[in-house]
C-alpha cells in the first residue's frame, strides 16, 4: 500500500504570500494567495491537465474575499472550533480501566521516528512533499502497540486507539493527554465534529458578502446534504 500523494507550498514574499497544496489528485492542487492590489484574499483549485486544451479554464474559482473580512471569518471560526473541542474533547474523560476492559491498545503519535520519512522538505524548507517511496506496510510493521497500562510513563500525549476482537483489529478514535487526565475523541465524535465544522462555516459565510459566494455555498450545500441526509430540505 503507498502513501497518497500531496504536497504543501508556502510562499512569503510580502504582498504575493500564498499556500498551495495538493491532496493526491494528479495535476490538481489549490491555491491561498493575497492579491495586494485588491487587497483581498483568492482561493481557486488549478487542474493543470487541462492548461494546453482551447476552451476550457483550467481555474475554477471558490471566493475572493477582502482581506478585513477574511481575517473577520478565520476569528469567528476559531471561536466556533474551540467550543466545539470543549464540547467533543474536553469534556469527554476516560479511565485506564474503560480502555483495559473493552481490550483496547495504543499507537503513539507523537515522537516516533520510523525508518522512512512521509514526507521530505524542499524549496528550503517551503514545500513538504510526500515521500513516494514510503509504503504504509513497512510503517505498520514498525508500529509498537501499547496495552493501556505502558502509556503512563511514556513522553506522548497523542495516540490512536485501536480495538483488537475475534482477530480483527478496528480502529476506534484518538486519545489525548492533557494535564494528566486522559480524554477519548470517538469515531462518533470526528464526524460529528466534522458535521458541525462544515455547517458553521456555511452558516458563517451566508452572513458575509464576496465575489462566488453563491457558487461556494452551493458547493457547501452540496457537501452537507450528500454526507448528512438529516440536513436536506
Amino acid at each position: 500500500m503507498e502513501f497518497p500523494n500531496f504536497f504543501f507550498y508556502t510562499q512569503p514574499n510580502e504582498n504575493r504570500e500564498k499556500y498551495t497544496f495538493s491532496f493526491g489528485e494528479n495535476g490538481i492542487h489549490f491555491t491561498l494567495m493575497y492579491v495586494a492590489h485588491k487587497k483581498a484574499f483568492d482561493f481557486h483549485k488549478k487542474d493543470d491537465n487541462i492548461k494546453d486544451i482551447d476552451n476550457i479554464n483550467p481555474y475554477e474559482p471558490f471566493f475572493e474575499m477582502s482581506s478585513f473580512k477574511f481575517f473577520r471569518f478565520l476569528r469567528k471560526n476559531a471561536i466556533v472550533q474551540e467550543y466545539l473541542l470543549k464540547e467533543f474533547i474536553v469534556k469527554s474523560k476516560i479511565n485506564l480501566g474503560k480502555l483495559k476492559k473493552n481490550n483496547c491498545w495504543l499507537v503513539e503519535l507523537e515522537n516516533v521516528n520510523f525508518s522512512q520519512d512521509v514526507y521530505k522538505t524542499e524549496r528550503k524548507g517551503r514545500m513538504l512533499k510526500s515521500n513516494k517511496k514510503f509504503k504504509f506496510d513497512s510503517m505498520i510493521t514498525e508500529m509498537e502497540f501499547l496495552h493501556p497500562d505502558e502509556i503512563k510513563n511514556i513522553n506522548c500525549n497523542f495516540f490512536s486507539v485501536v480495538k483488537y476482537r475475534n482477530g480483527i483489529t478496528t480502529f476506534e478514535g484518538f486519545i489525548y493527554r492533557i494535564n494528566g487526565k486522559l480524554y477519548f475523541w470517538n469515531k462518533k465524535n470526528i464526524n460529528q465534529l466534522m458535521k458541525l465544522t462544515i455547517v458553521s462555516n456555511y452558516n458563517l459565510l451566508s452572513q458575509m458578502n464576496f465575489i462566488n459566494k453563491d457558487e461556494l455555498l452551493k458547493k457547501l450545500y452540496e457537501i452537507i446534504t450528500r454526507k448528512y441526509k438529516s440536513l436536506r430540505k
